[in-house]
């Protein structure tokens, strides 16, 4: 979901007017939010540093997200926003997950067509037939999947600490600068 803040609490990064992008129905015991932002949690401490979901999904920079388990929530609103605007530019949606009932959103990704690419790999286990990839997302797997930076893309990456470290790492050394890579990352650092 995409939005225009209305009004904005004393400890915000954000000011009222600045558009952000939320992910939302997250359910908590006695809270009041039905969405969450995720902007300044996803690439830093302003919303302008994202190219918000209204600018992400134009341009000549094709958007990658590359999601490590429930990192896969926040970047969801991207594909979601360019589905819904029609865009025409192509994303890559790279999700590693430890098993296939793990995989959030199922339903949903299996929708992502027309220009967006849905890449899986399962950690764990796989089930018969499985046809993804298998395994961590290291360098090898990255160098087969991802655009070469000489396209200019501009990856997404949210998950474990571990994971988002891993993959920056990897993406820098296939040549991608590193203020092309926005990352979010979640647990012990």
């Amino acid at each position: 979901m995409v939005g225009i803040d209305a009004s904005v609490g004393n400890r915000s990064r954000f000011h009222v007017g600045d558009e952000v992008c939320c992910c939302g129905a997250v359910e908590r015991p006695g809270g009041n939010a039905k969405y969450h932002r995720v902007n300044e949690r996803l690439v830093g401490d302003k919303s302008a540093s994202l190219s918000s979901a209204s600018t992400w999904c134009s341009g000549d920079s094709p958007p990658m997200l590359i999601a490590g388990g429930s990192g896969v929530v926040p970047l969801c609103c991207m594909p979601r926003h360019r589905l819904r605007t029609g865009s025409d530019v192509p994303a890559q949606l790279l999700y590693s997950s430890r098993t296939l009932p793990d995989v959030i959103y199922r339903g949903e990704l299996g929708h992502y067509r027309g220009g967006v690419q849905l890449i899986c790999t399962l950690t764990r286990t796989q089930p018969p037939g499985w046809t993804g990839y298998s395994g961590r997302v290291n360098t090898a797997t990255l160098a087969e999947i991802v655009w070469p930076a000489s396209q200019h893309p501009l990856a997404f990456i949210c998950g474990p600490t571990a994971f988002v470290e891993a993959v920056a790492e990897n993406l820098i050394g296939l040549g991608y600068p590193p203020e092309r890579i926005k990352a979010e990352r979640f647990g012990g650092t």
